[in-house]
């Protein structure tokens, strides 16, 4: 009787343990889902909002998002920043994002606490930091807010990425010549420059030697802004080519049709008595990431828990549900390349009654950068998986060990069931910076001094965007704008010597 009253007693509080460490780990799980049923919900229909062009109510709802989710703090606030630009307000969305910026190199660096906790539930119990790419876009778009803007920290910003290109430059170089068998790298940043020069890169062992994954694409848009930023002064012109030279790093293809189209130089490169503008677009919308189930990495684990359970004193919780982990989803809404065109009007000089055309080349494609990025990770994020799952069933044998839990037993099973579902719990971190474009498109031309007309059309549009712009000796004249969809969305906005937005 006694024995059975402690076999009794002893699977109550085996019951008991089981029921608490469930019942801990369903809460937070439930936390996290619910928050993020709550701020997604807003945050999706802000990004609908975006594309329709109704900028008051995207903002609206990334605020509710904002309340509902204060972890995805950074993420919403780096979309509100996006708003605010395509609503004309570029210094908004500069403050916003050097807040931003700042708790991103802070977030980066791991913690112990959220490293545990996303061993109990999943990825989303840590903090969003960003993908290699967003955050390289956090840089430049904060560069080309303060050019739109007052342009005061416009070289500071140019002077920081530029750190940041020589910085991935040097890891390039130094795995192509370990590639080729020779171990010496460039060690300072003297010689990083002289590896960026134009000879370097154009001469044997040069560019064509420099693999760049295109999830570095950002850097050529870094590059380029950092040109023209530099090019306005005679004392850097030297950095400005520098920087002009590096675009074909990062974005080869860019670089070689630039160099075909001849579209003229950047800022006091241009002749005497004449500018440059520069055609910014913002052509349709970054890939969502949605959940893609790692089948072979399931069937393992499928197989690891029956040797597991057949060879050990306790069965395991079987493997029902897969391995979950995000990857990208490009739009089909995007609107594809050769949708922009243009040209400039302008009097004198001999320049062509009908204008001088304007042609649009993708300077960033972010559509590249996300799945060169999920490729990248993508065994790093399964790993993560496996290795939460044998946390999880870890913790459930070891439940069962400490309280004896008879095997095949009615508690057994309980607990079997418990574990499949905190198992099943689990969701893939699908969180990205969804209002940023799937294309930056660039056109530049050179223009004499004085007043001129952007012309725009967008396929199948009659009356073009017309966009007046004043052009000055040496300097570089902005045009940004945000094609959404099918159509321009929110304001053009002018940076240069005159600030402005129509």
């Amino acid at each position: 009787m006694k024995n059975d009253q402690s076999l009794q007693s002893r699977s109550m509080r085996g019951m008991n343990s089981i029921a608490k460490l469930f019942r801990v780990s369903c809460v937070l799980n439930c936390i996290l889902l619910t928050g993020c049923h709550s701020w997604q919900k807003s945050h999706l229909a802000a990004v609908h909002y975006f594309e329709a062009g109704q900028l008051a109510d995207s903002r609206e709802q990334l605020t509710r998002s904002l309340e509902s989710r204060g972890a995805e703090k950074e993420l919403l606030t780096l979309d509100h920043a996006i708003v605010a630009l395509a609503d004309g307000d570029a210094q908004e969305c500069e403050s916003a994002l050097r807040e931003v910026r700042l708790k991103l190199d802070y977030l980066t660096q791991k913690d112990a606490g959220e490293q545990v906790t996303a061993f109990l539930s999943d990825e989303n119990a840590i903090a969003w930091s960003g993908r290699d790419y967003e955050r390289l876009m956090v840089d430049n778009i904060l560069l080309l807010s303060s050019l739109v803007s007052n342009g005061t920290d416009s070289f500071a910003y140019a002077t920081q990425v530029t750190k940041r290109c020589n910085d991935e430059l040097k890891t390039l170089v130094a795995a192509s010549q370990k590639a080729a068998g020779n171990q010496s790298t460039p060690g300072d940043e003297s010689s990083v420059v002289r590896v960026a020069s134009h000879e370097t890169l154009h001469g044997t062992g040069g560019v064509d030697s420099l693999t760049s994954s295109a999830s570095l694409q950002p850097l050529a848009m870094a590059a380029y802004l950092t040109t023209a930023v530099m090019s306005e002064s005679i004392l850097r012109q030297d950095l400005a080519e520098t920087a002009r030279n590096q675009v074909g790093v990062w974005n080869k293809e860019f670089a070689d049709r630039d160099a075909v189209a001849d579209s003229g130089g950047f800022g006091m490169q241009c002749p005497a008595g004449w500018g440059a503008v520069h055609v910014i677009a913002m052509v349709g919308q970054a890939p969502e990431w949605k959940s893609e189930s790692a089948e072979p990495t399931s069937t393992a684990l499928l197989l690891a828990d029956r040797i597991l359970s057949a060879t050990g004193k306790h069965s395991l919780p079987p493997t029902i549900a897969p391995v979950q982990i995000g990857h990208p989803v490009v739009s089909a809404d995007t609107p594809p390349a050769g949708f922009l065109t243009g040209n400039v009007q302008t009097a004198g000089h001999h320049l062509p009654s009908q204008g001088i055309p304007l042609t649009f080349l993708t300077l960033v494609d972010l559509n590249q950068a996300a799945v060169d990025s999920y490729r990248t990770h993508r065994d790093q994020e399964i790993a993560r998986a496996i290795a939460r799952r044998i946390v999880k069933k870890g913790a459930v044998y070891a439940v069962k060990e400490s309280q004896d839990v008879t095997r095949n037993s009615l508690v057994d099973l309980a607990v079997n069931i418990g574990g499949v579902i905190w198992e099943a719990m689990e969701r893939p971190d699908l969180r990205s910076w969804r209002l940023l474009p799937a294309r930056i498109e660039v056109a530049r031309t050179q223009l004499p001094e004085g007043d001129s007309e952007v012309c725009i059309r967008t396929a199948g549009q009659r009356d073009p965007l017309r966009i007046p712009v004043n052009i000055q000796n040496g300097r570089n004249t902005y045009v940004v704008l945000f094609v959404p969809n099918r159509s321009v969305s929110g304001k053009v906005l002018l940076g240069g010597p005159e600030y402005r937005a129509m």
